[in-house]
């Protein structure tokens, strides 16, 4: 009788034991029917090694997954912590719940800001940069200044990114050249000393490779830091020698984009590597279509990764957005961000819109289009007039750019002779003297055919409250540079004080750009104020 008993009980055991299984199952294959997303989860800064936030990731992750798929996509673990991994809403929620999670929120998608601007700042003719570049002439000054691009990628073998007469890569870079099908360890170099790309979990066609499909990244690299390419031009038009801002530094990208779209995840993940291979400035032209609020900024995939660059002393200049005209469109405006528009130059290219002309009238006939809709130097398109210039570290040049493109296959390759054509437009009142007025701590002034320029800066005391500030002025050979007044007496009713740095010259030229500084110290702190004067 008690072998009977025992057998029911083991019977009846294993019975509840296949149910409870059963239901488990069921439970999970459930979960496994509910829509997934790709969601971020940031947690803070990185305080530990690497394996030990993968260990963590991992725990975290698995802590709260009733399935077996793989669910992690990708991790964050050299200038922050945290994870991109496919949850359902439910599990993203779970996740926000655990200790040490700052906040979870969906991969967002970002869109890219498309955008002779060197000239009309004065600055190509003044760059030291040898047009004739061999191998025994000496890098450029700025040739050990490594820029991060997080962008669509790179077209290696245009002219625009040529190493010819460049030094060797720094020794303090720590990236890496990744190779695919089309994209070969050859194709960097000590221009474009590093490439990556990052595959999208939904296969959007960013996959597999760092080469540039859609121009943008091409585009803005050649305009930040090309290399000097001659005789290029516009199919013929607007011939002359392109260069990039900054023709002798390096160049390292990131391929966070596919042809339209960026995702919130691969940016994170460009943000993170470029911290660790060791770039100097990091450049993003893209952005979320409308700009968010301030509680939005910790599930901001842009403001999360420039803070934590920022933070390890590498500057970040973003675009400032494609919105408007209604004010508030600013975009990338995080204060840890120096965000850029752009400007008009000056030159205009004429058009006439689709469906303007009367098609029998023109039929046959060359058309010379005269458009009305012309704009003068510094003034904004209503596409992007804004309606504040707070949140902006800056505006430049940026309509009508002549860049590099990408060719139409890698056989075919272009010479950098048919640069494409972005336009960009930017706030406007933005004359040269509202931008030297802007309270910043740096000047740059452009003195030609004025004699005397006058800058204001206001200046706010937060330390001890009775204190005394006294200026010392560092002026270059030939021009005079006067504070007034040259003393700031602060007191605890007197915090903000203002001043005026005024700048003379008789020259008429100068063959190159003149720095000095100007520099306030009460005896035990010192504030210092760089300046550039130019023709």
């Amino acid at each position: 009788m008690k072998g009977i008993t025992l057998l029911l009980h083991l019977l009846y055991t294993l019975v509840m034991f296949l149910g409870a299984s059963s239901s488990s199952a069921g439970n999970g294959s459930n979960d496994d029917t509910k829509p997934k997303q790709v969601y971020i989860v940031y947690m803070g800064a990185a305080d530990s090694s690497n394996a030990s936030l993968r260990n963590d990731h991992a725990q975290l992750l698995n802590s709260v997954l009733r399935r077996n798929k793989k669910a992690l996509v990708r991790n964050y673990k050299h200038g922050f912590s945290g994870f991109a991994a496919r949850l359902s809403k439910e599990e993203a929620e779970s996740i926000a719940k655990k200790p040490g999670v700052v906040s979870v929120f969906p991969d967002p998608i970002l869109k890219l800001h498309t955008t002779h601007s060197w000239d009309f700042l004065k600055y190509q003719t003044r760059a030291k940069i040898n047009t004739k570049p061999n191998a025994d002439s000496d890098s450029s000054p700025s040739s050990d200044i490594i820029l991060g691009i997080l962008d669509t990628g790179i077209w290696p073998e245009s002219p625009s990114f040529s190493d010819e007469g460049m030094g060797p890569v720094p020794s303090r870079w720590k990236g890496t050249c990744m190779t695919s099908q089309d994209f070969n360890s050859s194709n960097c170099n000590r221009k474009l000393i590093g490439a990556r790309f990052y595959t999208d979990p939904d296969g959007d066609g960013r996959d597999g490779t760092a080469r540039d499909s859609k121009g943008h990244g091409t585009h803005v690299a050649s305009t930040a830091v090309g290399a000097v390419v001659e005789n290029a031009s516009f199919y013929g038009l607007a011939g002359g020698t392109a260069k990039g801002g900054s023709p002798g530094s390096r160049l390292a990208v990131y391929k966070v984009c596919s042809d339209s779209e960026c995702s919130g995840s691969a940016i994170l993940a460009g943000f993170d590597d470029a911290i660790a291979d060791g770039v100097d400035v990091l450049s993003l032209s893209l952005g979320a279509i409308s700009p968010g609020s301030p509680e939005d900024l910790t599930s901001d995939s842009v403001a999360i990764g420039a803070f934590h660059a920022v933070e390890r002393g590498i500057l970040v200049v973003c675009a400032a957005g494609n919105s408007g005209p209604t004010p508030y469109m600013v975009v990338n405006d995080a204060p840890w961000i120096f965000t850029v528009a752009a400007s008009t130059i000056d030159r205009d290219f004429q058009q006439c819109q689709p469906g303007a002309l009367d098609g029998d009238k023109i039929k046959g006939k060359i058309v010379v289009c005269n458009s009305k809709d012309e704009k003068e130097d510094g003034e904004a398109d209503t596409f992007y007039k804004l309606g504040t210039v707070e949140a902006l570290g800056g505006i430049a040049p940026g309509v009508n750019i002549l860049a590099a493109w990408i060719g139409n296959s890698v056989e075919d390759v272009p010479k950098g002779r048919k640069p494409s054509l972005y336009q960009i437009d930017c706030p406007e009142d933005s004359s040269s003297d509202l931008i030297s007025n802007i309270n910043y701590p740096s000047i740059a002034i452009n003195i030609t055919g004025k004699g005397v320029v006058t800058v204001s800066r206001t200046v706010t005391n937060v330390g001890e409250d009775e204190t005394v500030y006294f200026s010392v002025v560092d002026a270059p050979g030939g021009v005079n540079v006067t504070v007034t007044p040259d003393t700031l007496e602060f007191t605890e009713s007197s915090k903000k004080m203002s001043y005026q740095v005024i700048f003379s010259t008789t020259l008429t030229s100068l063959k190159e750009h003149l720095f000095g500084s100007v520099t306030w110290s009460n005896g035990n702190y010192m504030v210092r104020s760089p300046f550039v004067v130019t023709t």
